[in-house]
């Protein structure tokens, strides 16, 4: 197995083994020619979970010969091929395994083949492990004060960070983005950008491709610490992962970037989440000749889909008395999200005084609202709860720009001459920046607030810490109710219930020490009554049983005798 530098493969990758033409049979000529294997599976982590669940393994391939093409992958577990499912657009593969005893440790291999008959081979040893979903939080360092500067050392900038493997042992993951000014000069003062900037942050998926999962505009010179909830990303953020940060900064100043994931424990609404790409770019606002520039998408719904979410970051960019109403930055528009014609509402605005991250006061215009996006702040985004479409089988997404606006002074408009204060020259026109996604969720082990991830944000002060336990800790303090666990104490059997009506969630039995003996799920709370835990041969003591159920959160004790 051969080690990449940090950024060898595609700019940035990780770990892959390349095979060169010769090796394959090729001349010395076509020596450099080499096939490049891609996964975040990583042997520095286990893969952890509470149960014995399937946990998916997935490589991306490529070939840097612009004449040659991957045709295929295969995946062998514990040299055993098992079958995976070969994408020859992307050239990924994907292949399930489940566990067969904790502690195992897992053979992944994969090996890769082009067209001219070059193959590469990528192996990792993993350790399967089982988790406690009462144990603390962990919290991941990735960028660790990475200097985003202009011109050196660039407008992005990240690296390859290790990040826990797991399936159902983290309820959530939130993203803590610290962005601090940087001393340029030997000796200096800190030095941070005069004026607020477009960013984002992106993780590399196995297909080679950048998905942004943070949009961030800075402040205008003033440090500040932000928080945000990213478990629709739960896919993406696991094992060895190529993260990056870009910032259109342009020479007045700079930013270090700290980067931390927290990984919250507790067992998760749903065991598996995958982000679809939709619209992801810029595009115009207010063009004459390309008023609705979003193309209409349909995508099919897989069958074992439990829940079906909408992610949709746009920010406005775009300003002056040449954009007709201030646009995009400055005007306040109304789009509207059509799925399978159901029309939902948009408005696109933010209020930016005070601050929504509470990164105030600073220099400049930052009180002035503003299309989906403050200076010094994490753009939240929208998020639509679309699982009532499942039954339809598929889903056609429209996304329609406000249908009152045309920027008249676009030199797209026949008649821009005419208008007063155009200058039909100028290409600063109006624009939206859009990162959205269709979120599938699999496996659902309890109900509960929907899209995870998509609900209020919590305000954080420069300090980073939450100042109303909002969201990150909700779950924690809203709606305690008693459980009853009878007999109680108990030798053998002990049954779970409560006078509260609620629909599927997960029980667990833990010890004074935090460690779960046992987890079940059940469909109702008529469902868990009618089901007892066997808790014989545990040792004598008092443990706590836990429920998660929606919004319920429920704790009681129950004492084993001998």
């Amino acid at each position: 197995m051969a080690l990449c530098a940090a950024w060898c493969l595609w700019m940035p990758g990780g770990l892959g083994q390349r095979v060169s033409a010769e090796e394959a049979g090729g001349s010395e000529d076509t020596a450099a020619v080499a096939v490049t294997i891609f996964t975040h599976l990583t042997e520095a982590e286990p893969i952890t979970m509470n149960e014995l669940y399937a946990y998916r393994l997935e490589a991306g391939a490529r070939v840097n010969d612009e004449a040659d093409r991957i045709t295929g992958i295969n995946v062998f577990v514990n040299e055993v091929q098992v079958e995976a499912q070969f994408d020859a657009a992307t050239a990924t593969v994907r292949a399930w395994y489940t566990p067969e005893a904790f502690g195992e440790t897992v053979a992944v291999r994969f090996e890769a083949r082009s067209e001219n008959g070059l193959t590469a081979t990528l192996q990792r040893q993993l350790k399967v492990v089982q988790g406690d979903t009462a144990a603390q939080n962990r919290t991941v360092r990735t960028m660790d004060k990475v200097l985003i500067n202009f011109p050196t050392p660039g407008q992005t900038n990240g690296g390859v960070y290790t990040l826990p493997q797991y399936v159902g042992h983290y309820q959530s993951i939130i993203a803590h983005l610290s962005v601090t000014c940087p001393t340029l000069v030997e000796g200096g003062k800190p030095d941070c950008d005069d004026w607020d900037r477009v960013g984002w942050i992106e993780v590399q998926t196995p297909d080679g491709q950048w998905r942004e999962i943070i949009r961030y505009i800075t402040s205008y010179r003033k440090p500040c610490n932000h928080t945000i909830d990213v478990t629709e990303f739960a896919s993406y953020l696991q094992g060895e992962v190529p993260i990056r940060m870009y910032i259109e900064t342009w020479g007045t100043g700079g930013w270090e970037i700290t980067l931390d994931f927290e990984y919250v424990s507790g067992p998760a609404q749903f065991l598996y989440s995958e982000p679809v790409p939709l619209w992801n770019g810029v595009f115009p606002f207010g063009d004459p000749a390309r008023l609705q520039p979003l193309d209409t998408l349909t995508t099919p719904i897989p069958d074992e889909v439990a829940g079906l979410s909408l992610r949709i970051v746009t920010t406005g960019h775009g300003w002056g008395m040449n954009n007709t109403g201030n646009a995009a930055e400055f005007y306040e528009a109304t789009h509207k999200v059509l799925v399978n014609d159901t029309a939902i509402s948009q408005l696109l605005w933010m209020t930016c005084y005070p601050n929504p991250d509470s990164c105030q006061p600073q220099l400049g215009a930052w009180g002035d609202d503003r299309a989906g996006w403050c200076p010094g702040v994490i753009a939240p985004g929208y998020h639509y709860n679309l699982t009532g479409h499942i039954p339809d089988g598929q889903v056609k997404i429209a996304y329609v720009f406000d249908e009152n606006y045309v920027d008249l002074c676009h030199p797209n408009n026949p008649g821009c001459d005419t208008v007063p204060s155009c200058d039909c020259n100028d290409t600063y026109n109006p624009m939206y920046y859009i990162a959205s996604y269709l979120v599938y969720w699999y496996d659902r082990q309890y109900e509960g607030d929907f899209p995870p991830g998509g609900g209020p944000r919590p305000v954080v002060v420069d300090t980073g810490r939450d100042t109303t336990g909002a969201y990150v800790e909700r779950y924690r303090t809203e709606r305690y109710l008693a459980l009853q666990a009878w007999p109680n104490p108990t030798a053998d059997e002990v049954y779970v219930s409560s006078e509260c009506d609620f629909g599927a969630g997960v029980v667990q039995i833990i010890d004074a020490q935090g460690r779960v003996y046992m987890q079940r799920r059940f469909s109702s709370s008529a469902d868990l009554a009618q089901k007892p835990f066997s808790l014989a041969g545990l040792p004598a003591g008092t443990y706590v049983v836990r429920l998660l159920a929606s919004d319920w959160y429920m704790g009681t004790a129950v004492v084993v005798k001998q």
